[in-house]
């Protein structure tokens, strides 16, 4: 079997290709003489540097050869132009270096846009966090320069708090003596008469003297008045009407004196915290 390099190679050494069909004709024997085969060119045979993958047809005796399968895509067919890569490696790798290099810049830029974006970013919020500062201070010195204004209101209402407390104070212990008396009054018996009446009560800047025996209770006033009577007067009676005062700790009677017809007799009454008005302690007095 003979492989040739082309198509036309090929039939040319057939003798069918175009030139062989020239040849032919000019070597046509004129018309009414016989040609011999003697006047035929020779097709000399292709040299062996000729010979392709192009099959040659069988001759006598040869069996045909099987087709070829058609190559498929991506797949190198035998007999295609040999290619060779000269390109030296250090060229390869150059580029690779370069596309590398490339990818760097790349993230190294997109790196540096960040830190501007964040850069910027930062420096807007700083921004707007020393305007809100700046107007919280102005609203500050605003306030204070209105302030000025009523600080003789704020100083009155500051003595006006310090009378208050003064007065709660002061009047801590005070006692509503006029209707206290007018119940003392109410506890007399029937003939008998108010004569003198006085009176000892705590302070509001020292604590009142206690009892020192254990049957007399705490006390934060003493009452010690006398009564007057043409009759002997029923001082029992008397004393139990006193248990109804408010305040009531105890009572003790002194004795009955007889002078030119009028008998007179002596009482001490003692009473606790209960018996304050709280006029100037209550909310809103």
């Amino acid at each position: 079997m003979k492989f040739y390099l082309t198509k036309q190679a090929q039939l040319a050494a057939e003798g069918r290709g175009p030139a062989s069909a020239k040849a032919a004709k000019s070597t046509k024997a004129p018309k009414g003489t016989r040609r011999s085969t003697a006047d035929v060119p020779l097709v000399p045979a292709p040299s062996a540097a000729a010979t392709s993958l192009v099959a040659a047809p069988p001759t006598a005796g040869e069996a045909s050869p099987p087709k070829q399968p058609k190559p498929n895509r991506g797949i190198i067919a035998i007999g295609g132009l040999p290619r060779v890569d000269l390109l030296p490696p250090e060229v390869r790798a150059e580029r690779r270096a370069a596309v590398h290099v490339r990818r760097a810049w790349t993230a190294v830029a997109g790196l540096a846009i960040l830190v501007v974006v964040a850069g910027g970013t930062a420096a807007l919020y700083a921004q707007g966090s020393e305007a809100t500062l700046a107007s919280a201070q102005n609203q500050t010195s605003f306030l204070a320069s209105q302030t000025m204004k009523y600080s003789a209101v704020k100083t009155t209402q500051g003595q006006v708090d310090l009378i208050d407390a003064a007065r709660k104070v002061g009047g801590s212990t005070d006692i509503n003596w006029p209707a206290y008396l007018a119940k003392v009054q109410a506890t007399l018996p029937s003939g008998m008469t108010l004569a003198t009446v006085t009176i000892d009560s705590a302070s509001p800047v020292a604590s009142y003297a206690q009892a020192t025996t254990p049957l007399e209770g705490q006390r934060v006033a003493t009452l010690t008045f006398s009564a007057t009577s043409t009759s002997l007067p029923s001082v029992p009676t008397w004393l139990t009407k006193l248990a109804t005062l408010p305040g009531y700790t105890d009572a003790q009677a002194g004795t009955i004196q007889l002078q030119t017809g009028v008998y007179t007799a002596g009482v001490v009454v003692h009473i606790d915290e209960k018996a304050f008005s709280n006029a100037y302690t209550k909310e809103g007095k």
